[in-house]
């Protein structure tokens, strides 16, 4: 059964609207006064970033991922499709905002954001927590990793999350403590 998620435009918001702010501010004086030409070049530079941000939101508001017994994928844009059996490397990270990072532990919800990204023989998927459905994906992702090597971050996130990930066993050295090479799942 393929289930397909989306990102909900209201958690979207907030980043279209920082786009088109920043875009009026740079863009605006850059098109309408003479200014100097290092001060132009700090505009049209806003102005290139902002406008990179608005099409990196607006591709996101369009982006569907497609998860099944088989893999994950995404579509449109960079199109990436990871077999779970062909899953190389899963790194997910936790970003706190400044002022969850200046408050003391254990005092109230979070605001930051998880982000996940799973590589494989067949590409590379990346999707944050604003992904309605995030939790499912991970669970998904929870089976599929259990013969990985994740680093410790990586398993804490995982943890924090409620999930757990079953340790892979160690590779074993060979008979004359040579240490296996290649193998490496990192990718």
């Amino acid at each position: 059964m393929v289930v397909t998620y989306r990102y909900p435009v209201a958690s979207l918001l907030p980043d279209g609207i920082r786009a088109l702010v920043g875009l009026a501010f740079t863009g605006v004086p850059l098109a309408t006064v003479p200014v100097a030409l290092w001060f132009g070049i700090v505009l049209a530079t806003g102005v290139v970033l902002f406008g990179v941000f608005g099409v990196l939101t607006v591709l996101r508001v369009r982006t569907r991922v497609r998860v099944d017994e088989d893999g994950i994928e995404t579509c449109p844009g960079r199109r990436g499709r990871i077999r779970w059996r062909g899953l190389r490397h899963v790194k997910l990270r936790y970003f706190a905002v400044r002022r969850e990072r200046e408050r003391k532990r254990g005092e109230g919800g979070r605001r930051g954001w998880m982000q996940l990204v799973l590589k494989g023989d067949d590409g590379v998927v990346r999707i944050d927590s604003r992904l309605d459905g995030f939790d499912d994906v991970l669970r998904r992702t929870t089976a599929a990793a259990s013969d990985l090597d994740l680093d410790p971050i990586t398993r804490a996130n995982f943890e924090a999350a409620g999930l757990s990930v079953a340790e892979a066993p160690a590779e074993e050295p060979f008979a004359d403590g040579r240490e296996r090479e290649g193998g490496s799942r990192d990718g």
